[in-house]
């Protein structure tokens, strides 16, 4: 079953401050994860957080990754972390037009 990962933080000066081509490598990395499917990134200039939500093939996947990115982030001085993992009604979100399937890369 499809399990989306939801990831929130406060990016440290350091983090805000990365060049576009960073941002660019750490998009191919996630890229290879086992069971990825699709990363949204998402940011809040007005209230100083980043985050993603992604979608993997299951929730040992989203785990997997939520423990390395969680870890990853606050060792580089990120703070207030969340990540929440939830599972996908693959039914109703069909429904609604929920991109649930793998995203080609242009």
């Amino acid at each position: 079953m499809p399990a989306i990962l939801q990831v929130n933080y406060r990016p440290s000066a350091a983090q805000q401050q990365l060049p576009a081509a960073a941002r660019h490598a750490s998009a191919e990395r996630i890229n290879a994860l086992p069971g990825f499917r699709w990363k949204i990134w998402i940011g809040s200039a007005e209230n100083g957080l980043r985050g993603g939500i992604y979608l993997f093939d299951d929730a040992a996947s989203a785990k997997s990754w939520s423990d390395q990115v969680s870890k990853a982030l606050t060792e580089a001085g990120g703070t207030e972390l969340t990540a929440r993992i939830f599972e996908v009604n693959d039914e109703l979100s069909a429904l609604t037009h929920a991109p649930l399937g793998a995203v080609p890369v242009a």
